[in-house]
């Protein structure tokens, strides 16, 4: 994966963050944060195995659901 496409993902990641901390709980932000980390760690890491990074994004998409379903049954709930 190409640099330029991991740093997308990692500001993705923190602004996907950053707009619904407050209606995230730990856990939900304790992964995120992890998974931000992880990517990170890939920008600078030369020898980027392709192996880690499926693992790492599976982990994002399965955040974002989560992030998802939080949100919405909020904004359910809200009407």
């Amino acid at each position: 994966m190409k640099a330029s496409t991991l740093k997308n993902c990692i500001a993705t990641l923190v602004k996907l963050r950053d707009v619904y901390e407050s209606q995230l709980d730990a856990r939900v932000l304790e992964e995120l944060d992890e998974v931000i980390a992880a990517l990170k760690g890939k920008v600078s890491d030369n020898n980027q195995c392709e192996e880690n990074l499926s693992v790492i994004g599976f982990r994002a998409l399965v955040l974002i659901e989560c992030i998802i379903n939080i949100v919405t049954n909020v904004t359910t709930l809200m009407k």
